[in-house]
């Protein structure tokens, strides 16, 4: 697949492919199609794992970083959020944009502790591709801020310690 997966018409028949083969998936999406985590759910074709995408925890934020094409990907993000906990296993991915999303860690911790995804990683941001012609080199943070924003975030979350990290990554 390329892009976003859940626009994927047929993805239920596709996991449900692989897990017939006993081959595992893993779904990365951007959370903005609820409605196709939900169908993935009625027709038991969970993937083996649900990454979901979420950068901000503050709607501004997230339209700005984003700037989603669609007019309501807040309130999707939200749904899609809430469906996490019918997947076997999960994980809320952050990619820490330097001077754009590496503060309210308390917003993006109280959407974390809602979904209760199974695990949360954040990334840094790199300087690569489409994002070159609005983000600067400087935007992409160093190993140690994105420590420093982790331990933040665990801060003001109950549920989850820090678990791993590997700096080359």
């Amino acid at each position: 697949l390329s892009g976003e997966p859940t626009l994927y018409s047929k993805l239920p028949e596709l996991i449900k492919g692989f897990h017939k083969r006993e081959i595992s998936t893993f779904l990365v999406s951007n959370g903005l199609h609820p409605e196709m985590l939900a169908k993935l759910i009625r027709n038991k074709a969970k993937p083996t794992q649900l990454y979901l995408s979420v950068d901000s925890g503050v709607k501004e934020v997230h339209e700005r970083l984003n700037r989603p094409t669609v007019k309501d990907s807040w309130k999707r993000i939200q749904k899609s959020l809430s469906l996490l906990k019918k997947f076997p296993r999960t994980c809320i991915r952050v990619t820490l944009v330097k001077g754009w999303n590496d503060n309210h860690e308390k917003e993006l911790a109280e959407l974390i502790e809602k979904a209760r995804s199974d695990f949360v990683e954040i990334k840094a941001y790199m300087f690569v591709g489409y994002s070159r012609q609005r983000m600067k080199q400087e935007n992409m943070p160093l190993h140690s801020e994105v420590k420093d924003f982790a331990k933040k975030l665990l801060k003001n979350l109950k549920h989850y310690k820090l678990q791993d990290e590997d700096s080359l990554s």
